[in-house]
C-alpha cells in the first residue's frame, strides 16, 4: 500500500486498511499487515483497534537467497492484527 505524500498523514492509509480488514474479517478471516514504514508503524500503535503481534528483523528463506543471491539487509518489521471488535 502507497499513499502518496500530499495525502499522507490525515489517516487515510488507516481507513483504508480497516475496510479492507473489516471485509475479510466478516468472512471469518483473521486479518494482519507486516510493515517496515515508521508513519504507519506509529499510527497502528496508538489505534485501539490493532494489536503488535511482533517485530524484529526477518530471516531470509532459503527461496529468497537462492532467487536473489543474497540476504535482505536487516530490516526490521511490524505484523498487527486487527482486533475483533473492529468488524463490528
Amino acid at each position: 500500500m502507497v499513499i502518496l505524500p500530499d495525502y499522507q498523514g490525515i489517516g487515510l492509509g488507516i481507513k483504508f486498511l480497516e475496510e479492507i480488514a473489516k471485509m475479510y474479517m466478516k468472512q471469518g478471516f483473521d486479518f494482519a499487515i507486516t510493515t517496515t514504514a515508521k508513519n504507519l508503524v506509529n499510527a497502528l500503535c496508538k489505534n485501539e483497534e490493532w494489536i503488535l503481534s511482533r517485530y524484529g528483523k526477518d530471516v531470509a528463506s532459503e527461496a529468497f537467497i537462492k532467487k536473489f543471491r543474497t540476504l535482505p539487509r536487516g530490516v526490521i518489521t511490524y505484523t498487527f492484527f486487527a482486533k475483533d471488535s473492529l468488524a463490528d
